[in-house]
């Protein structure tokens, strides 16, 4: 805060200050013997007491006060165990579900402002779908599903009329990508083809658990369809993912170099689109990829929230534990050296 026009300054006990937030109950206590882990999850915590005022805004100090879904959905997961939001999603479902006026697709931002929603992009519209899968899986609580199938369907039917190959190439909305990775992009393709597989599979489940055994086989059948485009297009028998931006073809018209990202590699392996058999070598390039990098992550918004848990599911746990307590940037503990008592904008708040 800033007070002007006083002769003197005024003592401490001048200004009160008062934390105000979305009244959801808080359901964890979080200790460990290390005071960097400590101050992060206190971040967190902050981060989503600032950010969780009616909606899952982004940035509480400056005018873009909405509810981004890219942000909600990568960090629910994580809130859900900071606080009981059980109220809280089937509220914010209801603000979704309101994006797909005139319109199947969610929005990127909800419940939306006085203008028409801006568009819908992968990894944030899935939020519609993301969201009430979490809390289900929170709660154990299936009427969120119930409330959002329609919602839900409309939205995944919409992709696959436009992609009937399998590939979300056509009607991807507006490519934010993985959002701010200091790595470089990753093919747009790549991720609004995961992200729909990844629907999918959330769909599929909920399907069983509401009792919806049409759907449960539909969505399998079309997991399946989708993983075979996926596995086509972009992974390599020897594990390569090519998931990076090839940019524009040289002019000599040489092919251009396929390249790959640490998102690609998270992703792949997070949704499931990569066979059995081979998950361990798209791990080890994924390790390869983090330790060419000096051994930091350069994953964004999308393959951030993911990384550890798949390196660890995978064996590199160790690589894992290097990242979460490294200090140097990019990195949680860099924000935690230098004095941060929120997470910054950028900081993914799900380590």
């Amino acid at each position: 805060m800033e007070i002007t026009g006083l002769q003197s300054a005024p003592g401490t006990d001048a200004v009160t200050g008062l934390v105000f937030h979305t009244d959801a109950p808080f359901t964890v206590k979080f200790q460990t013997g290390n005071s960097m882990i400590n101050q992060l999850w206190s971040n967190i915590l902050w981060g989503q007491r600032s950010n969780f005022v009616g909606i899952p805004t982004d940035c509480p100090q400056r005018d873009e006060r909405l509810g981004w879904m890219g942000d909600a959905e990568v960090f629910w997961r994580t809130a859900a165990y900071n606080m009981d939001l059980a109220a809280f999603s089937r509220k914010f479902g209801g603000d979704m579900r309101g994006t797909q006026f005139d319109t199947p697709y969610f929005g990127i931002y909800s419940p939306g402002t006085q203008t028409p929603n801006a568009g819908f992009a992968a990894g944030w519209s899935d939020a519609g779908v993301i969201i009430p899968w979490t809390s289900w899986l929170q709660t154990g609580d299936t009427s969120i599903i119930d409330q959002n199938w329609a919602a839900m369907e409309k939205y995944l039917n919409a992709i696959a009329a436009d992609n009937p190959d399998g590939l979300w190439v056509h009607q991807a909305g507006i490519g934010f990508g993985d959002w701010l990775s200091p790595e470089g992009k990753t093919d747009y393709a790549l991720i609004a083809t995961a992200y729909w597989a990844y629907d999918v599979t959330l769909m599929r489940q909920m399907a069983h658990a509401t009792g919806r055994a049409a759907d449960e086989d539909k969505y399998g059948q079309l997991f399946s369809k989708i993983l075979s485009a996926f596995e086509k297009k972009f992974v390599h028998d020897d594990g390569f993912v090519a998931g990076g931006d090839p940019g524009p073809p040289p002019a000599d018209g040489t092919p251009t170099k396929e390249t790959d990202t640490q998102t690609g590699y998270v992703l792949a392996l997070h949704m499931n689109l990569v066979p059995g058999e081979m998950r361990t070598a798209v791990a080890q390039k994924l390790a390869t990829k983090i330790e060419g990098n000096k051994g930091l992550l350069g994953t964004g918004f999308l393959g951030t929230p993911y990384l550890l848990e798949e390196l660890t599911k995978t064996g590199h746990g160790l690589l894992a534990y290097k990242l979460l307590l490294n200090t140097d940037y990019p990195s949680w503990g860099y924000l935690v050296d230098h004095g941060a008592t929120t997470m910054w904008s950028g900081g993914t708040a799900t380590p």
